[in-house]
């Protein structure tokens, strides 16, 4: 167990009026649906901390529980998952404990059911032990019935938020002995599409309050209900108040008989704030009594993320921040806040996400950490007051490597994968490549070595780049690392190209990142029987900061940071031209931005090519042509003056959503691109490849566009000979056919995205190797090395 972490204290003083506590409460996780990993779900009952997985992508959901050992260390001490657990059945999506009943919700979120919550008994030696299950009356396929449960002396209630096409719906349950009875469903009276009612619950005494945080375009609204002799009865609604858009409103819920506090944390341009109710005796009547706004005030905070009771006081989650604040109340009202703080601010991203207190023991869920993975902080309070015990995770799992022997596609199968036309010669998981707990990959580019003729692929991961050779793609060894510059964060995003013998590599949403130029030549000291190094950047540059991609001509020694934000000089997201002649001292020569594309009319591109023009329209042969994915359309420009660059032209197309890379065929006559955004927003039927013809470079046309038989969402494609290596998020690599580019086939496919894991897909591919051994980045999975028959199967 790591034991790291101080809290750090910040007093502002607050003046409000006094809400009593009560004994009793009832909380749950609220409405987190972007962070699901380790830490997503917490809570405590006597002596266990209780945290959720509910996603993984090599196992179905878990529920860890942590006790401390004989030693008095917290310890692993149980896994629960659902009987017969299958990936994606986010098994943990909620847990609610009410002495020594436990519920645990697994939410199907696949959609193939409404959901069902699993019922736990904690037996004399303290042993969870699965007792049964509740499963709605009237539920269908897509629910989530399980997105929150309050567990009661001898009832529970299962909120189901996307019931009734995201109307939503509460469900109570009362127990006799072992068997629970479906009693009650509540809906509000004035119920609308969208509401999401269900999405929080929390009660306390005779009081419930149900969050419906989609409620008036997500502004939110939470419905009270009180139980009477016949039984729950709706009270009345709070709302955020005016001009609250998107403020989600009752995402999260703490309450106790006199008072109770809601979250809306995308209120205030997702800074988030809390809103605060007392019960009024004397009127008989709930009445707001003030509003809690974090006092950093960051954007994006997403301050009452998650809510928690402490004695004497209230701690508020701030997970876009990292951040939870500890409020504390005095005798005449609230007296103060201090801030609680991770030390490992860098790998504790949604630190506070999910929280839970009980006696002299918290716990924090850190969903973001490791990549995604996520942590947990399990907290203890002494005498000088709240200090971090320990930190704790589930452990990392890997695929194993295949090496040694090339497994041939038969019968549309290799090992767990499917094929078609494509062997596979060999795969190392992500964990080989240098790659630790939640790590996954990205981008990928490869090099050849002019003087020795060794193979490397150049891949990208969420925290550096990767380098392997593959010269014996039969036993690829992975040579070292670069990692991303210091301070940055990870990303989501790392782009890596090459010219003269350097990698030129660049990330997204990354801080100040910058570009890093690596020396390849540096590859060439690690032998074969040699471990693998880290290497250190040959030079940094540092005219931008985020970049998402970097496009580099070979031809003219020209590079173009595209997507540029966070500081430095952006160009508005579009072209931001550096001479690299000289290799290791790149050098700012410019910008050019197409201000009539670009979802803000900034020219912003997502990804580009760049070449010296060969192709059919002689008004621009021999000059130097970009083209740009820019988001809203396709950009042409002319970049062989640097100091005077030319827009051509710029296209649109058919329910465009986000124009988003593209590739010339050889000849330059034709460019295919993909949309990386009409698939899953339901424009398109099928995966859809858009070709152009490019003939004349002022006036475009849409040639036409190829739908394939596969749904899923098409990512980067590369264009080599008569052949497109199109990667896609669900569907792994696919290779077309492009010989008559009005009727594309496809010809093969390696499906990196098997049913047997949760995940992967491809994010990208390398097919410009002499031996014809394509690389393919697959996310979490590992990177694989493939080849295409000879003669590909039709």
């Amino acid at each position: 167990m790591r034991r790291f972490y101080h809290p750090v204290g910040l007093l502002f003083i607050l003046v409000m009026t006094a809400i009593p506590a009560a004994a009793q409460t009832a909380t749950t996780a609220g409405d987190a649906e972007a962070m699901q990993g380790f830490g997503a779900v917490v809570a405590i009952s006597g002596g266990d901390v209780l945290i959720g997985e509910p996603t993984n992508f090599f196992r179905p959901g878990m529920v860890y529980v942590y006790r401390k050992n004989a030693d008095g260390y917290w310890a692993e001490a149980a896994s629960l998952s659902a009987p017969e657990g299958a990936l994606r059945d986010r098994f943990g999506r909620a847990i609610a404990v009410q002495g020594n009943t436990m519920l645990v919700s697994a939410i199907a979120a696949d959609g193939e059911s409404p959901g069902t919550v699993y019922t736990y008994q904690r037996s004399g030696d303290g042993d969870w032990r699965l007792t049964g299950q509740l499963q709605p009356s009237d539920g269908a396929a897509g629910d989530r019935f399980g997105s929150a449960l309050v567990a009661g002396e001898g009832f529970a209630m299962v909120g189901a938020p996307y019931h009734a096409d995201t109307t939503g719906a509460v469900y109570l349950f009362t127990r006799s002995g072992s068997d629970w009875t479906q009693v009650a469903k509540l809906t509000v009276a004035d119920a609308e599409q969208g509401d999401r009612f269900g999405s929080a619950i929390a009660m306390a005494g005779d009081h419930v309050m149900i969050g419906a945080p989609g409620r008036k375009e997500a502004a939110g609204m939470v419905a009270h209900f009180h139980r009477t002799a016949e039984g729950f009865v709706e009270a009345g609604q709070f709302d955020p108040g005016r001009r609250m858009d998107g403020a989600r409103f009752g995402a999260a819920i703490a309450m106790t008989e006199w008072a109770f506090y809601v979250g809306m944390p995308q209120a205030n341009d997702r800074m988030g704030a809390l809103a605060a109710y007392r019960f009024d005796a004397e009127a008989g009547e709930w009445q707001e009594s003030g509003r809690l706004v974090p006092f950093d005030s960051r954007r994006r905070s997403a301050f009452g993320s998650s809510v928690a009771l402490s004695e004497g006081g209230l701690w508020v989650g701030a997970p876009g921040a990292s951040t939870i604040h500890a409020f504390t109340m005095g005798d005449d009202g609230w007296s103060g806040v201090s801030r609680i703080l991770p030390e490992d601010l860098r790998n504790s991203r949604s630190f506070g996400g999910a929280m839970a207190i009980g006696d002299g023991v918290a716990v924090i869920g850190i969903s973001g950490a490791d990549g995604g993975a996520g942590t947990a902080m399990i907290m203890e309070r002494g005498e000088s007051g709240w200090m971090a015990a320990t930190t704790v995770a589930s452990e990392a799992e890997a695929m194993e490597e295949i090496t040694g022997g090339q497994v041939d596609c038969e019968d549309g199968e290799v090992a767990s994968w499917t094929c078609n036309g494509v062997d596979l010669v060999s795969f190392l998981p992500v964990s080989a490549i240098g790659g630790g707990r939640g790590i996954r990959l990205n981008d990928i580019w490869g090099w050849t070595d002019p003087q020795t003729g060794r193979e490397y692929a150049l891949i990208g991961r969420i925290d550096g780049t990767s380098f392997v050779d593959m010269t014996d793609p039969l036993y690829p060894r992975y040579v070292g690392d670069l990692p991303k510059t210091a301070e940055s964060p990870m990303s989501v995003w790392r782009d890596i190209k090459v010219y003269e013998n350097h990698a030129y590599i660049v990330a997204d949403g990354a801080g100040f990142h910058g570009m890093q130029v690596l020396d390849l030549a540096e590859l060439r000291k690690v032998g074969p029987g040699d471990d693998p190094v880290t290497f250190t950047e040959t030079v940094h540059y540092d005219e931008i900061a985020s970049a998402h991609n970097i496009v580099i001509n070979e031809a003219t020694g020209f590079a173009y940071a595209v997507g540029s934000s966070r500081g430095g000089t952006t160009c508005g997201g579009g072209l931001h031209m550096i001479d690299i002649r000289e290799p290791a001292n790149p050098t700012f020569v410019g910008c050019v931005a197409d201000v009539e594309t670009g979802r803000r009319k900034t020219g912003y591109s997502h990804d580009a090519q760049c070449v010296i023009y060969s192709g059919p329209d002689q008004d621009y042969q021999g000059r130097e042509i970009c083209i740009g994915s820019n988001e809203t359309a396709l950009s042409f420009a002319d970049v062989t003056d640097k100091d005077n660059p030319v827009l051509i032209s710029n296209m649109t197309y058919p329910n465009v959503a986000y124009a988003h890379q593209g590739w010339l065929s050889e000849d330059q006559r034709f460019f295919f691109s993909n949309d990386e955004g009409d698939e899953p927003s339901g424009l398109v039927p099928n995966t859809r490849t858009l070709v152009w013809d490019v003939s004349d470079l002022d006036d475009p046309v849409l040639l036409t566009e190829y739908f394939a038989e596969t749904t899923e969402t098409d990512h980067n494609l590369y264009v080599r000979g008569n052949f497109m290596y199109q990667s896609n998020y669900g569907a792994g690599l696919r290779i077309i056919d492009i010989s008559d580019p009005e009727n594309l086939v496809e010809v093969g496919y390696f499906d990196t995205a098997p049913d047997t894991i949760g995940c992967c897909g491809s994010w990208s591919n390398y097919p410009y190797f002499e031996s014809g051994v394509i690389p393919v980045t697959g996310g979490n999975a590992g990177v694989f090395f493939v080849r295409k028959h000879e003669a590909p199967v039709p």
